[in-house]
């Protein structure tokens, strides 16, 4: 009789090789970019921005270095993401806030005291040795969560961005010149489709518009068809909505990588007077503002004004406010809802 194949195994296997495959081609991109040397040519605060094919997204770079043996490159996502790494906010709540819901890419080059552990496990198994020279490593902090060690589709990602920003390096030795970054001037690469031909030109430095992600609420859907059966609130006709983070990441088991928990909470605007609050994980934000909002419609109706502060609950609740002839309103300060997450310590 022949061996059963442990299906469970080999796909694990399989999946170590690709991985595998994938560090050695990150590290020899690491290596061709380390011996460009841009540290010592471009200012960190010049932003590189790379349009890939697909034409869907706008990543930028940045460059870092704290020490001749402390170095590297930021990738942002988004221009979003840009931004929240780069500007600088008027309060510390502000900061923490920003740095908790950014995306981005950390590339760098230390010494070898630095290297995360599990990065240098992976290098032993690959037999990769920078002796007492920089060594290369990434790192990925996703919206929500603590820094972690990127995986599959997160290697191929950065991959992708290094190996183009690579060439844009390689572009900037051609022309021999620098962006002006204080006259506002980018390094930028993107695809002509037309021409079938990659470009890297220096071009004004422009951050495109952030495209409305409104969530669209099915027509017919149970919650639909319950919520839109429920009276106009005669007790509460103005509502809050807002969420916070808090600052402190947390695990729920021992090797799952740390995250902000959030706060939800909806309060009765004109009593000061909170209606429902729940906490969640960074990636149950949706179900959990709604599973909050629809809560609280149950008990008291369907309100006249629901305010909110933020663009992510707007767009939130923008298409559900609509089909349930409520009013929707951005204001700046939502006291009610305000005071219940500065209790909670959230930002």
């Amino acid at each position: 009789m022949g061996n059963k194949i442990d299906s469970h195994k080999t796909a694990l296997k399989e999946k170590q090789r690709k991985e595998n495959i994938l560090w050695r081609t990150l590290l020899e991109c690491l290596s061709e970019i380390a011996e460009l040397n841009p540290w010592d040519k471009i200012p960190c605060e010049v932003p590189f921005a790379y349009i890939p094919e697909s034409n869907d997204q706008m990543i930028f770079f940045s460059c870092v270095q704290e020490a001749d043996d402390s170095k590297g490159f930021l990738v942002y996502p988004s221009p979003r993401d840009y931004q929240y790494g780069t500007l600088s906010q008027e309060s510390e709540k502000e900061e923490t806030r920003q740095f908790i819901e950014m995306e981005n890419y950390g590339v760098f080059f230390t010494k070898k005291d630095d290297v995360p552990e599990e990065i240098q496990t992976i290098y032993s198994q690959l037999a990769v040795d920078f002796g007492d020279g920089l060594w290369p490593w990434v790192s990925h902090k996703r919206h929500g969560y603590w820094s972690q060690t990127p995986h599959e589709q997160e290697l191929v990602f950065i991959l992708d961005c290094l190996d183009n920003l690579h060439m844009q390096l390689l572009a900037l030795q051609e022309i021999d010149a620098i962006p002006d970054y204080e006259n506002g001037e980018m390094l930028l690469r993107y695809y002509s489709a037309e021409e079938d031909l990659w470009y890297n030109v220096i071009a004004p430095f422009a951050i495109p518009p952030e495209v409305s992600s409104t969530l669209a609420m099915t027509e017919g859907s149970p919650l639909m068809e319950e919520l839109s059966q429920l009276p106009v609130s005669t007790s509460v006709p103005r509502m809050e909505f807002d969420f916070g983070w808090l600052d402190e990441p947390v695990q729920d088991e021992e090797n799952d990588i740390p995250y902000f928990p959030l706060h939800v909470v909806v309060t009765d605007r004109q009593a000061d007077k909170q209606l429902s609050l729940y906490h969640c994980k960074p990636e149950d934000f949706i179900g959990c503002a709604l599973t909050a909002l629809s809560e609280v419609f149950r008990k008291h109706g369907i309100p006249e004004t629901l305010y909110v502060c933020r663009d992510e609950s707007y767009d939130l609740f923008e298409d559900l406010a609509q089909k349930l002839g409520i009013q929707l309103k951005r204001v700046k300060h939502l006291p009610s809802a305000e005071r219940i997450l500065h209790a909670l310590d959230a930002v």
